[in-house]
């Protein structure tokens, strides 16, 4: 079980370098034509993540008897459980949040129905927030069936 958490923390850790230095390059290569930092700031998540990944690896090499109790509790399916639940309840929360700014946005400036491109964008983040609970459902009710 062990092999298979390194393995897959291994992957995690290639992954987000590699969008992290894929962040930071398009970063550095629109700042030389328009001064745009939003790229280089946002290659900082996937490193922070990956730096995190990469310091549980070193745990793990250094003391592998010490981390077994973390592999068990990242892979109890009780534990998995509670934890799917909680972010469940954090998707709701999240949802109902962006639906009263949605219906803020909406009231408050009338005007720009239809019409805004802010308006646009918390719509779509509504709809896809609908949407994706629905698709990821019929994903995984797929496999069971």
């Amino acid at each position: 079980m062990k092999e298979k958490y390194v393995r897959t923390k291994r992957l995690h850790l290639a992954a987000n370098l590699l969008v992290g230095m894929a962040l930071l390059a398009g970063g550095l290569l629109l700042d030389l034509v328009d001064n745009s930092r939003a790229l280089i700031g946002l290659s900082l998540i996937p490193f922070g993540y990956a730096l995190g990944l990469l310091i549980n690896l070193i745990l793990i090499k250094r003391n592998p008897q010490g981390m077994n109790p973390l592999i068990i509790a990242e892979n109890d399916e009780r534990v998995m459980s509670v934890r799917n639940e909680a972010d469940s309840v954090t998707f709701r929360g999240l949802r109902w949040a962006l639906t009263l700014v949605f219906l803020g946005y909406t009231f408050l400036v009338p005007g720009d129905i239809f019409e805004a491109v802010g308006w646009w964008i918390t719509f779509g983040f509504l709809f896809a927030a609908y949407m994706v609970q629905g698709i990821v459902f019929a994903l995984n009710y797929g496999k069971q069936a």
